[in-house]
Order: C-alpha cells, then structure tokens, then sequence
C-alpha cells in the first residue's frame, strides 16, 4: 500500500516481486497516488498485477486468496 499511510517506492516495490519467481499476485493500493497507478497498471509482469485506488475494504482485500 501507498499514500499517507502506507509505503514509499510502491512502483519499485511492484516492479522488484513482480520478476523475483516468487508464486504470488499483487494488489498494489496506490490510495490517491494517480501516478503509481497507472505506472503499476503500465508495467508488465510475470505474475498477476492489479492496481487500485483509494480502498475502504482494505481488510477484505487481505483476506482474499
């Protein structure tokens, strides 16, 4: 997650387990950040990649598998 109260360096961070052959999918939150969005959207991955915006089911997101 990213915005006032997640993480710097989401695009980065995206772009890094996206190529690290890791079994996983990502959900990138990008909260209000327009332009991690739409570079995450952007990138192409090995693995399955979604990047949202602003999120008020933050929790349901994390229970999902």
């Amino acid at each position: 997650m990213a915005g006032g109260d997640g993480m710097g360096h989401l695009v980065e961070t995206v772009h890094a387990l996206a190529y690290s052959n890791l079994p996983i999918q990502i959900v990138a939150v990008c909260e209000r950040n327009e332009d991690a969005r739409t570079a995450t959207m952007a990138m192409h991955t090995n693995v399955p990649t979604k990047a949202l915006g602003f999120c008020r089911n933050i929790a349901e997101l994390m229970r999902r598998g």
